[in-house]
């Protein structure tokens, strides 16, 4: 449907055409038709002139084909017939229909141009509206069409909003408390939904919003949708705020004043008379309010005073200054006078003028001066104190702020010159922060790596390895520390020990990683593991040598005293071969144990008591034998010093605590004390020592081994005889062999 008309010559140019096509094609099918239907294709003609051009060259096409068709098709029936009445009504049907589907034509053509431009100015006007957001919602809520007001105040452009829902516009508090859903309900109900409230922006801001919405209905009364207006009041909103604000502070103001404040009107009526006032002149407000001015004055000073309010609305002043009052008296309710001091405000209220007096008692002037000027100076020192704190806080940021820099600049050159590898990355392994080092170790194909994740640096094998421990960091929320194998980009791997933690952060998740290369450390290790396990067999071979060179000796000896018949000599090497055996069960533990530097106190203390039982007991449970041992550990220097005088002691004992057959109880015990010491304690409940024999000094060979036995183990050495023996041996744990002195080893 055409919206506007051509031009006269070319409306007058399509009737021509289209009546002129009509007559040729009726010519062409005059041989098959004869003279039927005459006006037929003419009708046609008529339409589409109508139709493209307009009533007006409807009704020209009208007047061209009447003629033409009476000329051309019906001059025959006139000349043969002879009637002019039949042809007649023919030519004056076809003009009336003919004119009937002009104008009718012309109407629909005209109605559809009147909603075209009535759906053009609508479109134009709310798209014109910059202050009212207006926009059509769906049935479902949803938003349909946004007119660029809409878009001033909400931010959004109509690409983004058309298709959201209303909620996605309200707060996420009114959302939860349903209040979309509840105003489109309540406008499809009432037919009007009116409110205002907070809306969001497309940045997040929300701003003050006064809304309608009314339903939109088809003509059968089905809802098709929504109309919303929307308008940002949150400037009105602020100001009606303010207003009110200002207006309760002002009736606060007048309401709390100390000084009265008398309003009247032009005929000098009382219309405000605040409680102040009440107070100042004896009266209640609902007593004097509508009462002329002139029953607070003096009967003297009435016409001054009507005279002066007269010459000030006449001078064109609107007040009159507090500094320069002029002295009036006034009237209590008692009758007694009340100097006062008066200002005198004049303001125009609806076109009339109105006075506003402030009135005080001049008796309280000088003490409200006094008061106003304490609080004047008061407030100048807090403004100057508070202007100097303000001033030493800018100078401390300003030094805090220096410092920071210079801490970057610190953190960043001990990050670039340190040797660990520093970065941080986001929870996808993309890479936000790398050190020098961190350049310099893995051999970055690019300058500016940051930005890039680690499948764009790293071989895949690697980079894989990398973002699954990131990942996990970033899914616990706790370090990780882990050796990982890294393919550098260049190809060339390494090991790096690698300390990956979460950063605390407000948006996404950052991982923080330092990572030390320790390639050759690993090489080294396994150097030295190697060498280790190899010393480690060489040094069990040697005390396996050793132990079974010892029980070499031990064969030598036990079969030495098999030869010798003399007691003495018999005992002498039974004792030899005993303290041979004594350290040979030393390198026994030594080649079973897994610690090659040091023997288990406990088991060695059992066992080799255990053996030196089973050498000296006379009869089968006539000794019985108590060991107590801590967890300790013995290095070889300390074991077999330990080890021979456990034996030349209890040995003392089988052989001398316990005659004619007595039986009794053999202890050793081994604990540990404080300051790194240990106590080796070794009693019987035997028969004692007495006289002489009660001391420390030695009197036989034994003895005499122990007490340079202790001195190797730098202890001391404690001899109590009173009741059995027992002898107590304190020595520091841990002295090697190296710290003996010249005289301990000259006495041995």
């Amino acid at each position: 449907m055409r919206l506007t008309h051509p031009p006269l010559w070319q409306r007058l140019t399509i009737a021509s055409l289209a009546v002129l096509a009509a007559l040729l094609i009726r010519l062409a099918l005059a041989p098959l038709t004869g003279t039927a239907g005459p006006f037929l294709l003419f009708f046609s003609a008529v339409l589409l002139s109508a139709w493209v051009g307009g009533n007006a060259s409807g009704m020209l096409a009208t007047a061209l084909a009447a003629p033409i068709a009476a000329l051309v098709f019906l001059r025959p029936s006139l000349t043969l017939s002879g009637g002019l009445l039949g042809p007649t009504i023919l030519i004056a049907l076809f003009v009336l229909d003919a004119l009937l589907i002009s104008g009718i034509t012309g109407r629909l053509q005209a109605t559809g141009a009147r909603a075209a431009r009535q759906q053009a100015e609508l479109t134009s006007l709310t798209d014109g509206v910059q202050d009212y957001a207006i926009f059509l919602l769906d049935p479902t809520g949803r938003v349909a069409s946004w007119n660029t007001g809409a878009e001033r105040i909400t931010g959004y452009p109509a690409a983004a909003a058309i298709g959201q829902p209303l909620a996605h516009f309200y707060p996420p508090e009114e959302v939860a408390a349903g209040l979309p859903a509840t105003a489109l309900a309540t406008a499809a109900t009432t037919g009007r939904y009116a409110g205002e409230g907070w809306r969001v922006r497309q940045d997040g801001s929300r701003f003050w919003a006064s809304v309608v919405i009314t339903p939109v209905r088809n003509s059968a009364g089905r809802l098709t949708g929504f109309a919303k207006v929307t308008r940002d009041v949150t400037e009105p909103r602020q100001q009606e705020e303010a207003l009110r604000a200002s207006e309760a502070r002002f009736a606060g103001i007048v309401t709390a004043a100390l000084d009265a404040i008398v309003g009247i009107d032009a005929a000098e009526r009382v219309v405000v008379f605040n409680p102040a006032a009440e107070r100042l002149f004896g009266y209640p407000a609902a007593q004097v309010l509508g009462q002329p001015l002139d029953r607070f004055l003096p009967a003297t000073a009435r016409a001054r005073h009507h005279g002066q309010i007269a010459a000030f609305g006449a001078s064109g002043q609107t007040n009159r200054a507090m500094g320069k009052p002029g002295p009036v008296s006034g009237v209590r309710a008692d009758g007694t006078l009340l100097p006062l001091e008066a200002s005198i405000a004049r303001l125009t209220v609806d076109g009339q003028p109105f006075y506003a007096a402030i009135l005080r008692d001049i008796s309280a002037r000088l003490a409200a001066e006094q008061a106003l000027r304490a609080a004047r100076d008061e407030l100048e020192a807090r403004v100057t104190e508070r202007t100097a704190d303000l001033a030493a806080a800018n100078v401390t940021l300003a030094s805090q702020a220096a410092e920071l820099r210079a801490s970057e600049a610190r953190f960043q050159a001990f990050m670039d010159h340190s040797p660990a590898a520093a970065w941080i990355t986001d929870a996808d392994g993309a890479l936000r922060y790398a050190s020098a080092t961190y350049h310099r170790v893995f051999a970055l194909p690019t300058a500016d790596p940051i930005g890039k994740t680690i499948f764009e640096l790293y071989p895949e094998e690697t980079a894989q390895a990398f973002l699954a421990t990131t990942q996990t960091v970033a899914a616990r929320g706790e370090a990780l520390e882990s050796i990982e194998r890294v393919r550098r980009p260049d190809g060339r791997a390494g090991e790096f020990l690698v300390y990956k933690f979460p950063l605390p952060t407000d948006a996404q998740p950052m991982i923080g990683g330092v990572a030390v290369e320790i390639t050759q450390l690993r090489e080294t290790e396994t150097r030295l593991r190697t060498s280790l396990h190899e010393k480690e067999v060489l040094l069990k071979e040697i005390h396996h040598r050793v132990k079974n060179n010892l029980q070499v000796v031990v064969s030598l000896l036990r079969l030495q005293g098999r030869q010798v018949r003399e007691p003495t000599a018999v005992a002498a090497l039974r004792e030899s071969r005993q303290r041979v055996e004594v350290m040979a069960l030393v390198h026994e533990l030594l080649y079973r144990a897994g610690d090659l530097a040091s023997i288990d106190a406990a088991a060695y203390l059992q066992q080799l008591s255990t053996q030196l039982l089973r050498l000296y007991a006379g009869a089968p449970g006539q000794v019985r034998l108590t060991v107590e041992a801590e967890p300790l550990a013995l290095s070889l220097d300390q074991a077999v010093p330990c080890g021979l005088i456990i034996s030349e002691l209890l040995a003392n004992s089988l052989k001398y605590a316990f005659p004619d057959g007595q039986g009794g109880t053999i202890g050793i015990a081994l604990t540990a004390m404080p300051a790194n010491t240990a106590t080796l304690r070794v009693w019987d409940t035997g028969v004692g020592l007495t006289g002489s024999s009660a001391t420390t000094q030695p009197t036989s060979l034994g003895m005499t081994l122990v007490s340079d036995l202790v001195r190797q183990l730098h202890g001391t050495l404690q001899l109590d005889g009173a009741s059995g023996v027992t002898t107590t041996i304190i020595f520091p744990m841990g002295t090697p062999s190296a710290l003996l002195t010249a005289a301990d080893e000259a006495s041995l």
